[in-house]
């Protein structure tokens, strides 16, 4: 044979004792086996752990040996004609028992003939398209009986539907005892004839594509392809000889477990993998673990829905043992975020193998550092890549032929030169040139009616972490909105036709763990899911070599299920509820009840507050769509003018029915927006808690309880502030004990699960949950008991000392009204502490919001005090935090109650630089990379880092104040110039002044509105979803009109006379002050989430 490839770089085999074949082309991979074996004998190749205990392991000599029984096995069963040029085609049609599997592919391709590997997971239609398509000679069958069925299945669909196509014959597929016997039973005598390579376009090997979006293709395998498939490590960062990966999760027949096989013998690369037996052991996350632990593999290669299951089966041994490995290696899909960003903190290197069947390992292999940008990759230097723009910020990638990359499928030219278009959609890393991660693919993304994209990857993704789904498929191409297709894992199965079991099936999926609900969270508006829009399960996937859903396969399948429920979902929420024959106020009730009950999961009274029953701002604008739709045919109402706040400002089907009946009668005058009507709204709901406040019951008895140290309750500890306030509390010497207390999930998931998350989300130390100080609770403070158990709520009662109130809803459509069960809770703690039979009532402390100054317009230092009700008209969020603040100050007044009202500024990311992406200013960070720009601004600001926020509000609870209002914003500002220039240089934009980044992006806002087509925006959605900045267009521009302040953004300047007074945190925050380091600390965290996907 003749070499055919250039030189490699000396990287692997840097040390140690394996010596490297010729990689020049001259030997073919079962020569190179046969290399191997004379001149690395002893060098390892395969360890696996017994299940008796200890550790076997195979070497070169055994793999050579075993070899040649296979290529006599395979030589004596399939007769190959003297006179024929074509090699036969061997298929293995089996479950992966990786050495026996990989040790008879091998012995199929020394004994002359082409191996295909081909997944028992496809289809019998889809094995008799790749029979067909590559005249495959003879199948080698898997022992087990489902292997046979699957064979004669595949043989049946063959006569019928390929009759010209010849059926292969087939045998049983020799198993590890048959291969690996001793050198005195073998002779091998044989096999010693040469081996015929075939030449440079000779044909090596098949292995096929996944088959997401068609029938697997067979990708052919030549002497040149064969090579270059496994070279990508020689131009990695790490010398990888002697390290041993793990394959236990990993098939033999899929690319990525085949690869290994090649990489094994290209540099001496140890797999450690099941133990052989017949029937092969099935893969599982506690399995696979354990056995690459047994072996002390180096690298873990995985699947990520392994990597997965051992993060979310809370087993932190597993984290700290593959803290100690080289790192993660996972490939074949999408790793979630959360555990990937987890492991990272917790020291584990992830590698991301980015790659194809097509055209090998595209990401550079293995490189020196990841860190937290663990889901980018350069492009390895084996190939040459070239980038088609697709979308704003995506690309599709194309690989160009290249010395060392020869792509499997050749389907464009780039410059003339041939090339393999890969349907990848690949998008930049914002600050680093040449890395990249995975998008999706060009033709899953799902194009809707309106103009709008759905990516559905990351959507399947979090259904597929919900215990009950097996796999699911989303679709919507064409369609107004998006469904989806969900298979039951085996034991949530039902009948499809049971309307009862459907329906309680769609609803425990919508309140699972990762269900729709939590989906809905996270998708864009035009790609949320209604329950509705969930397709009846009524036949069974069809799977790739991957165990991925063949996604246009299973929707063309779906496709008349899919017709019917759109027009069921258009029935339901349009034609289906006739408009009232006339508008009166019965009949318009009526109307309004049965829209509102099409949508809602719960049963709705008629004085129910929808919103407390579950309703989202989707399910609100399709109330909202269907009455209006409603008033537009019938009585020919103008509806462009209605509020698009109409169920909000009305939440309940009386309230809402009484002002669509207005409407219709042409009688409605919305009074409710006004000033004076949301004022008189604000008192009436002071006065209505501020009656009869308890007698206090020390006053009564007198009776006193004695704790070593504070005894502190505190609310809203599962996210964000709360997460830091709960670690402060239980880190304190002077706190003896905490009580936790937080609203259950919907979905269920346990409290210590969740403040566990919350915890690590935010780089804080989740041991303080097991230090005997803190109890966690679920429970409503609405509720009598506040939702607890009577024993545990008389234990709190009779021991807390001291109360933070952090948790309140943040929902800035709702009305007041819709805020009032949380106000209850306000009063319920009041009467709580009055009624306690401690000496002194306990310490109340309530966080409130400086947005309670939404409307004042003063210049100058506000004071820390109490303000009119029309200052917080704004928001019900805002409205509902006045009414909070007078409340207490009221019972601070009347009764023995110390209170401090907290009214928090805005809190920026913490050391770990953690920022909700949903907030104001990392929108506008967000849109520099648009823009070009940056705004600046002559002012000061005083963001306020979580853990200052806590330790100032933990202060209070000790605090002997003149007034019972303090503000919490930094004490020690710094200018806005400081942080902008930062996030300027990082972000590699110009600074220019406020006035004119509004100017932009209401330029960019004008644009989106101006591309119409019949009077309905097409791209306005998606560029909003997109740039944060432009869903708060309305919010920059009120800025922009505002007078000029000390405070950047115009914000109002407020006093911090009285907090600094009463804490230690603030008066030292000098040495808190932000900085530059804080501006890249937030960057790095909002890229690592995905503020710029």
């Amino acid at each position: 044979m003749t070499a055919f490839l250039p030189p490699l770089p000396l990287t692997q085999a840097l040390n140690g004792t394996f010596r490297l074949p010729p990689l020049d082309g001259t030997l073919a991979l079962p020569e190179i086996y046969e290399w191997n074996a004379k001149h690395n004998p002893n060098y390892p190749l395969y360890i696996y752990a017994k299940n008796g205990g200890g550790v076997e392991t195979l070497y070169w000599s055994d793999a050579g040996r075993a070899m040649k029984v296979a290529a006599g096995i395979i030589r004596k069963r399939i007769q190959r004609s003297k006179d024929s040029q074509k090699r036969p085609i061997v298929a293995i049609l089996s479950p992966s028992d990786y050495i026996p599997y990989i040790t008879v592919a091998m012995g199929i391709m020394r004994a002359n003939y082409v191996v295909f590997p081909i997944s028992p997971r496809n289809s019998p239609s889809a094995i008799a398209h790749l029979i067909q398509a590559v005249g495959i000679s003879h199948f080698l069958v898997g022992q087990e009986q489902a292997m046979t069925d699957l064979a004669n299945a595949t043989f049946d669909i063959l006569r019928s539907k390929y009759p010209s196509t010849p059926i292969p014959e087939s045998s049983p597929l020799p198993i590890f005892q048959d291969l690996y016997i001793s050198e005195s039973e073998n002779s091998g005598a044989d096999m010693e004839e040469l081996y015929d390579w075939g030449g440079i376009d000779g044909l090596q090997y098949y292995l096929h594509s996944s088959g997401s979006t068609a029938f697997p293709k067979p990708i052919a395998f030549n002497s040149v392809r064969a090579m270059q498939i496994g070279l990508s490590p020689f131009f990695g960062d790490r010398d990888l000889t002697g390290q041993i990966v793990t394959v236990h999760s990993v098939p033999a027949f899929h690319g990525m477990g085949f690869i290994q096989a090649i990489w094994s013998a290209y540099f001496g690369l140890v797999i450690s993998a099941y133990e052989p037996r017949m029937p092969p052991t099935v893969p599982t996350p506690e399995s696979s673990f354990e056995s690459a632990k047994a072996t002390n593999s180096n690298i873990i290669f995985c699947t990520p829905s392994f990597a997965e299951a051992w993060i979310w089966s809370r087993r932190p041994e597993y984290v700290s043992w593959l803290a100690t490995r080289t790192g993660l290696l996972f490939g074949g899909g999408p790793m979630n975020k959360e555990v990937g960003d987890y492991i990272t903190s917790q020291g584990v290197t992830i590698f991301n193998l980015y790659g194809s069947t097509e055209c090998g390992i595209m990401a550079t292999f293995l490189p020196k550092e990841t860190g937290y940008d663990w889901e980018y990759f350069s492009l390895s230097k084996t190939h040459a890549p070239h980038f088609v723009p697709y979308d704003e910020n995506t690309y599709e990638l194309v690989i160009v032929k290249s010395p060392f990359c020869l792509p499997g499928i050749i389907n464009t030219k780039v410059d003339g030169v041939d090339a393999y278009a890969t349907s990848d959609l690949l998008m930049p890393h914002p600050t680093k040139p040449g890395y990249w991660k995975v998008f999706g693919r060009s033709d899953d993304q799902i194009m809707h009616s309106t103009g709008e994209k759905t990516n559905p990857g990351p959507l399947e993704s979090m259904l597929h972490r919900d215990p009950h789904i097996l796999a699911a498929v989303i679709f919507g191409r064409g369609r107004f909105q998006t469904g989806v297709i969900i298979e039951p894992r085996p034991e949530f199965k039902f009948d499809p036709a049971d309307e009862i079991k459907l329906a309680e099936f769609r609803n425990m999926i919508w309140y699972a763990f990762c269900g729709l609900e939590q989906v809905n969270e996270y998708a864009p508006q035009h790609s949320r899911i209604f329950k509705e829009a969930m397709a009846k399960p009524s036949k069974p996937f069809t799977w790739t070599a991957k165990n991925t859903p063949r996604r246009s396969a299973i929707i063309n399948e779906y496709a008349d299920e899919i017709d019917t429920l759109y027009d069921q979902v258009e029935e339901s929420t349009q034609s289906n509820i006739p408009s009232p024959a006339s508008w009166d106020l019965a009949s318009t009730i009526a109307f309004v009840r049965a829209v509102i009950s099409a949508v809602m999961v719960h049963q709705v009274k008629d004085d129910d507050d929808i919103f407390h029953r579950g309703c989202d701002s989707l399910q609100a604008t399709w109330i909202r769509n269907s009455l209006l739709r409603a008033l537009r045919d019938s009585v020919k109402l103008d509806t462009r003018q209605i509020s698009g706040n109409l169920v909000y400002n009305h939440p309940s089907i009386v309230s809402l029915a009484s002002y669509v009946f207005e409407l219709a009668s042409g009688s409605a005058d919305d009074t409710t927006s006004t000033v004076e009507y949301r004022t008189n709204a604000m008192r009436e709901m002071v006065a209505k808690y501020t009656k009869e406040f308890p007698i206090p019951a020390h006053t009564l008895n007198g009776v006193s309880g004695s704790t070593e140290g504070d005894v502190v309750l505190v609310t809203g500890t599962a996210r964000g502030l709360g997460c830091h306030i709960l670690v402060q509390l239980a880190s304190s010497p002077e706190i003896s004990k905490v009580y936790a207390l937080n609203r259950a999930s919907p979905d269920g998931t346990p409290m210590s699960a969740r403040q566990e998350r919350g915890l690590l989300e935010r780089g804080l130390d989740a041991g303080v949950l097991d230090n005997g100080k803190v109890v966690l609770l679920e429970g409503d403070l609405s509720h009598p008991n506040f939702g607890l158990q009577e024993a545990t709520y008389n234990e709190m009662h009779r021991s807390v000392t001291h109360i933070i109130h952090n948790a309140w809803p943040v929902n800035f459509n709702m009305a007041l009204s819709s805020f009032e069960p949380s106000v209850f809770g306000v009063r319920r703690l009041i009467d709580f502490a009055l009624t306690s039979h401690k000496p002194h009532p306990p310490h109340l402390t309530y966080t409130s919001s400086i947005g309670v100054f939404e409307n004042c317009s003063k210049t100058g230092v506000l004071p820390e005090a109490r303000i009119p009700p029309e200052l917080a008209v704004s928001s019900g969020y805002t409205c509902s935090k006045w009414v909070s603040e007078e409340i207490l100050c009221t019972a601070s007044e009347q009764t023995p109650l110390k209170v401090v009202v907290v009214r928090v500024g805005q809190i920026c990311g913490g050391l770990d630089g953690a920022w909700n992406l949903a907030e104001w200013f990392p929108a506008m960070v967000q849109s520099a990379t648009t823009l070009g720009v940056f705004p600046d601004d002559d002012g000061v600001v005083s963001f306020i880092p979580p853990e200052l926020t806590a330790g100032a509000l933990i202060d209070f609870r000790k605090a002997s104040v003149e007034s019972d209002i303090v503000h919490l914003v930094h004490p020690y500002p710094v200018s806005w110039r400081s942080i902008a220039d930062a996030i300027a240089s990082e972000l590699r934009v110009t600074l220019v002044p406020y006035s004119e980044w509004v100017s932009k992006l209401k330029e960019i806002a004008k644009l989106a509105t101006e591309s119409t087509t019949d009077g309905r925006v097409q791209d306005e959605v998606e560029l909003m979803r997109k740039m944060r900045a432009l869903r708060l267009l309305p919010f920059f521009e009120g800025v922009a009109a505002k007078q000029p302040q000390k405070e950047a953004m115009r914000f109002n300047v407020l006093s911090t006379t009285y907090a600094v007074g009463a804490s230690q945190t603030l008066k030292n925050a000098s040495s808190r002050q932000l900085g530059a380091d804080d501006s890249r600390r937030w960057i790095s965290y909002w890229q690592k989430a995905g503020l710029w996907n």
